[in-house]
């Protein structure tokens, strides 16, 4: 059992990840990514090896909606979803600070970031904090005049 469960996910450690509460002991939902090949969470160190399940599985502080809103979530909740926006921007101040990537169209979010890398047909054209990005003529600034936000 012990070679399995750090090769592929168990029922357990996939609903570590899914988990509501983080006081729960059973609740990994910063780790535990692999759906399947629980190994790369072992390789990337994100893995959290148990076998009892958490007590509730869910989103902390989210509001109850329908599956139907779940299903269409990105396309008509997510530009209205600020409160939620603004807790992932706190939040990652407090992740270990090696290295977070962030793909994002929310000025906010490439505002608060140390380094933004612009890339365009995927080269990289510009690169380095928002201030020195954002000047007038870059292609950054070009895309976010374009986005009526």
């Amino acid at each position: 059992m012990w070679v399995l469960e750090r090769t592929i996910s168990t029922p357990s450690t996939h609903w570590a990840h899914h988990g509501k509460h983080l006081n729960d002991e059973n609740t990994h939902y910063k780790g535990n990514y692999g759906n399947l090949l629980f190994i790369w969470d072992m390789i990337f160190g994100t893995a959290k090896i148990t076998r009892k399940y958490p007590k509730e599985v869910g989103v902390e502080n989210l509001s109850d909606v329908s599956a139907l809103t779940q299903l269409f979530w990105p396309i008509f909740r997510s530009p209205q979803d600020t409160k939620t926006e603004k807790a992932i921007l706190e939040s990652l101040k407090t992740l270990d600070k090696t290295m977070t990537v962030i793909i994002s169209h929310r000025r906010s979010a490439l505002e608060s970031a140390d380094m933004l890398l612009v890339l365009r047909s995927g080269e990289l054209v510009e690169k380095g904090p928002p201030a020195q990005v954002a000047v007038p003529g870059s292609l950054y600034m070009k895309i976010m005049e374009s986005v009526h936000v």
